[in-house]
């Protein structure tokens, strides 16, 4: 067989593949003020009976650490629709008109189309909101309800808020493992969508942004204690250590600047142990601990 057979054989295998999209589908109003959707060859995908559909873009949900920029700034469409019936339930279909999430009632609906999960969010007697988990074929992932979840971005973990404010509870789970970690009361993010503290420049932080960890912190009796996980939810240090803080041009100048220390590292945090020693743990990129010696003005490695 020629090349150029092969070639239009190829051709027509993916022209017959390809797959319709909400950038070139249309919404359209019927008669009765029902609404359906085409696609662009003019096929029927969604039937004209509904109350309203609604094109989703990737902000539709809470993403941690939250984005400065605003919940819809820079937002881009995802291939999939909300759309509404005449009961006033919500529904989940994709851009071919399948059904992701049948029709329910509540009070709106996420969804993450990295981790293929929705929120159901529903409004109790005492007009709190609650929020339920499930995955694209209906199933709930969890019995209990949280009063907010939220997708890390461009991670496999999804924060499950038990509790926010006072008496702060907060899990974390990874979709691919199926594993849940936690209680933690507070989580700090490095990544490229988390901002420098108070104080701290831009540039200065940039090297944060591009260490991919979780800072989780626990209560352990009548403290709090520290460690860090990557983005997968694995261990990085272990939750026992107090907090972890930035290295500032102050400690770096009056300490790291002046000693003797491994070549080609750059220190990323300080911390202490927490058995009582006052001597100083850095942490490098990659969260490895080293302890200065205050007396001999050195940074060694521990193994």
């Amino acid at each position: 067989m020629s090349r150029y057979l092969i070639f239009t054989f190829l051709l027509l295998a993916l022209s017959c593949g390809s797959q319709n999209s909400v950038h070139t589908n249309k919404i359209f109003n019927a008669t009765g003020n029902k609404f359906g959707v085409i696609s662009k060859s003019g096929k029927l995908l969604i039937d004209s009976i509904y109350h309203n559909i609604y094109i989703l873009h990737d902000k539709a949900r809470k993403i941690l650490p939250p984005r400065e920029e605003g919940p819809t700034s820079g937002y881009k469409f995802i291939e999939y629709y909300l759309v509404r019936n005449d009961k006033k339930e919500l529904a989940v279909f994709d851009h071919n008109g399948k059904t992701i999430f049948d029709f329910v009632e509540c009070y709106a609906l996420e969804i993450d189309e990295h981790s293929k999960t929705i929120v159901k969010i529903m409004k109790e007697k005492n007009n709190d909101l609650r929020s339920y988990l499930y995955n694209f074929n209906n199933q709930q992932l969890f019995e209990e309800s949280f009063e907010d979840i939220g997708f890390v971005n461009n991670s496999a973990l999804i924060a499950l808020i038990k509790q926010d404010g006072y008496k702060d509870e907060y899990y974390l789970y990874n979709i691919k493992s199926k594993a849940k970690i936690g209680p933690f009361n507070h989580m700090n993010f490095y990544t490229e969508d988390s901002s420098p503290p108070l104080g701290m420049a831009e540039e200065q932080y940039a090297k944060y942004k591009n260490l991919n960890v979780i800072f989780i912190r626990q209560k352990n009796e009548s403290e709090n204690v520290w460690g860090v996980i990557n983005m997968e939810g694995k261990e990085l240090l272990p939750i026992k250590y107090k907090k972890i803080t930035i290295i500032d041009d102050g400690t770096y100048k009056a300490v790291i600047e002046k000693a003797t220390k491994p070549e080609n590292i750059i220190f990323y945090f300080y911390t202490y142990s927490l058995d009582g020693s006052s001597k100083l743990l850095l942490l490098d990129r990659e969260m490895n601990l080293y302890k200065y010696d205050q007396a001999t003005k050195t940074i060694h490695k521990l193994k």
